[in-house]
């Protein structure tokens, strides 16, 4: 059974939780607050280890935030999911030749690898404008969708109201299935 003192440690942590959440994913990504990773809530003890640079947090943290939110697009998208798995490969590949490029001691030979290097950031430069412009024509289509939903629940604005006040106060609504 629990006691007060045990209810009320338990709501002060999940408060904790949610209030740590809730900064790193508004405060953090809007503002770049310093914030602990995620890695803090799933890994107690583990924070110096998983923390990164405090120079890094709000990049990180934007690139946790864009994570998530590519995420539901990317299941729901095929177009999308192919283009951000375009851009992965490309990075990775860049971070390949750049690793090459560092090692790479004949003068010629670091010229070829920065060329081919340029070229693939021009191409990855491209790739992600696309990405961006498909993102602003599904935003473009959603805002039409909510201003053509706002139009029609301005259309029925007194039925809106009408049902709404039945519903406050009990009464049997005619119209329901």
């Amino acid at each position: 059974m629990l006691t007060r003192k045990t209810m009320w440690i338990t709501c002060l942590a999940a408060s904790t939780v949610s209030a740590l959440l809730i900064g790193r994913a508004v405060l953090g990504q809007d503002y770049g607050v310093d914030v602990p990773p995620v890695g803090l809530l799933e890994q107690p003890g583990s924070f110096e280890s998983s923390r990164p640079a405090v120079a890094e947090y709000p990049t990180a943290i934007r690139s946790d935030a864009f994570a998530v939110s590519t995420k539901a697009t990317v299941a729901s998208d095929p177009e999308m999911r192919k283009l951000l798995e375009e851009d992965e490969k490309m990075e990775k590949q860049a971070e390949v030749i750049a690793q090459r490029f560092r090692t790479i001691a004949d003068t010629a030979r670091r010229v070829v690898a920065r060329t081919e290097l340029e070229q693939l950031t021009k191409t990855h430069f491209d790739l992600r404008q696309k990405r961006r412009e498909l993102e602003i024509s599904r935003l473009e289509d959603q805002l039409k969708r909510v201003r053509e939903s706002l139009k029609k629940r301005e259309d029925a604005k007194d039925l809106i109201i009408k049902r709404r006040i039945a519903k406050l106060l009990g009464e049997h609504d005619d119209l329901a299935f």
